[in-house]
């Protein structure tokens, strides 16, 4: 067990493949607070995983996990997947910050676009960083809320 970590940073492609190996280092860090994630762009694919992994829903053992940044965000659909899946299994989650970059054949070609954060607001669900449109921010809201 990895008690006194509670800073983690990692590399990875959100694929199952690499939420199934997150989650079994997750359960080692029971006093994790802080995760810092980068987009990992593979350059193959992952190897196969068992048809029983491949269908299992990943279980994140994140008990004290408070904040979480998710560096290089390119909206690809397993990074709004795995986002949605912090939201729904953090119980102590208060903020994500997402960290966008524009990409162009594989390449981030823009750093400079501004982060975007999702914070808890009590009772009324998650809220995000107000620099969003309306349109934008309405359809995470309901992604979010399940609407």
């Amino acid at each position: 067990m990895l008690h006194n970590l509670n800073l983690l940073e990692l590399r990875t492609g959100f694929t199952q493949y690499d939420l199934v190996g997150m989650a079994a280092l997750l359960k080692l860090c029971p006093n994790l607070e802080t995760m810092c994630l980068e987009y990992l762009f593979k350059k193959r694919a992952d190897e196969s995983l068992s048809e029983e992994l491949l269908n299992k829903p990943v279980e994140l053992s994140i008990p004290s996990l408070k904040q979480v940044t998710m560096n290089a965000y390119t909206g690809t659909e397993d990074e709004f997947n795995f986002m949605k899946m912090l939201i729904g299994q953090g119980v102590v989650l208060e903020k994500i910050v997402f960290v966008p970059v524009q990409v162009e054949n594989r390449k981030v070609v823009e750093r400079s676009l501004p982060p975007v954060v999702l914070y808890r607001k009590g009772s009324q669900g998650w809220k995000c960083s107000p620099d969003l449109s309306f349109s934008v921010l309405s359809i995470i809201e309901s992604e979010l809320n399940g609407d």
